[in-house]
C-alpha cells in the first residue's frame, strides 16, 4: 500500500491521505512501513531502489506528517462531528494559510452556520494577534469580491492575505487578514453598520499581469507588484468591469511585494483581457 501510494499516486492528495489513515498508516506505523518497504524492495531487487524512489517515499512520509495533513484530518473529524452536509473536499477550497491561522473547530462551526443563512461579517484575532475578517453570502453576485474589498479599503484596513472561495451549499466564503489597530468587537460593529460605505479606489500600478493557465473551464490570472493601498480592490474592480466572474482567489504579501491570484470563469478572449489589464495597470 505504501509503495503504491509513493510511486503511483499524488503524495499531496487528500484521497491518498484518507486511504492510508484508514489503514492506520500514521505515526510510528508510517515510519516502520517506510523502512520495511525500502528494505523489501532492496532485498527483492537491489537495482529497483534508487534515488528517485527514495525521494518519492520521503515526500509521502513528510506530507503525511505535515501540519497540512494534520489540519485536514482534524477538519475531516470536525465535519463528521458537527454533521456538516458537505464533502471533505471543501478543504481544497480553503487556503492552507487560513486553516493554519483559524482553528479548525471555528471554521467548521462557521461553515455549518453558513449552510442555513447569510452570515454577518466575522472578525477574529488569533493567537498570533493577526486579525482576520470573514464575509459570506449564500448567493454569488457579479462584483461581490470588489464590494467586499472596497469596503475594507474604505475603512482604512490594509489586506495582507486573502482566501476567496465559492463553496457548494455554502456560497461565497471570503476571508481577509488585515492590518489594523482596532479591536475585533469594534471592527465587527463598524462592518455591520457600514456595508455600503465606500471611497474611490486609488490609481495603482502592477509590475506584471499574466495568465498562468487557461482552458475552456477556468482562467488563472496573476497580478504582481509592490505593496500599495488599494491594490486588491483595484484588481477586483477591474475584473468586474470587464464582466469577469471570480471563482476563487488567493492574495499573499511578503515584504513589500504582493501577488494576487484569481481563478475566473472564461469570458471573451483571454489575450484581449490581459492586454486591457496591462494598459490599465502597467506603466509604459
Amino acid at each position: 500500500e505504501l509503495s503504491m501510494a509513493s510511486f503511483r499516486k499524488n503524495p499531496k492528495s487528500l484521497k491518498v491521505w484518507e486511504e492510508l489513515k484508514s489503514k492506520n498508516v500514521q505515526g510510528a506505523n508510517l515510519y516502520r512501513l517506510a523502512i520495511f518497504t525500502a528494505i523489501d524492495i532492496r532485498a527483492t531487487n537491489p537495482e529497483a531502489w534508487n534515488e528517485w524512489k527514495s525521494r518519492l517515499m520521503r515526500d509521502l512520509v513528510l506530507n503525511l506528517e505535515s501540519k497540512s495533513a494534520q489540519n485536514y484530518f482534524d477538519f475531516s473529524h470536525e465535519i463528521k462531528r458537527q454533521k456538516l452536509q458537505v464533502s471533505n473536499e471543501i478543504y481544497n477550497e480553503l487556503d492552507p494559510l487560513l486553516v493554519d491561522s483559524i482553528s479548525v473547530s471555528t471554521l467548521v462551526q462557521d461553515l455549518k452556520m453558513g449552510e442555513k443563512s447569510n452570515l454577518k461579517p466575522l472578525v477574529i484575532k488569533n493567537r498570533n494577534s493577526e486579525v482576520w475578517i470573514r464575509f459570506h453570502s449564500q448567493s454569488d453576485q457579479h462584483g461581490l469580491l470588489a464590494q467586499y474589498v472596497s469596503q475594507l479599503y474604505s475603512l482604512g484596513l490594509g489586506i495582507r492575505h486573502a482566501s476567496i472561495s465559492t463553496i457548494p451549499k455554502i456560497g461565497v466564503y471570503d476571508w481577509f487578514q488585515v492590518v489594523t489597530s482596532k479591536q475585533p468587537q469594534v471592527l465587527r460593529r463598524i462592518l455591520e453598520n457600514s456595508l455600503k460605505t465606500t471611497k474611490p479606489i486609488p490609481a495603482v500600478k502592477f509590475s506584471q499581469i499574466e495568465a498562468i493557465s487557461f482552458d475552456d473551464k477556468e482562467w488563472v490570472l496573476s497580478f504582481k507588484g509592490s505593496d500599495q493601498p488599494g491594490l486588491l480592490a483595484a484588481a477586483a474592480q477591474a475584473l468586474a468591469d470587464q464582466g469577469i466572474d471570480i471563482k476563487s482567489a488567493k492574495v499573499h504579501t511578503w515584504g513589500r511585494q504582493i501577488e494576487d491570484i484569481f481563478i475566473v470563469k472564461p469570458h471573451g478572449e483571454i489575450e484581449i483581457l490581459i492586454h486591457k489589464l496591462r494598459l490599465q495597470f502597467i506603466p509604459v
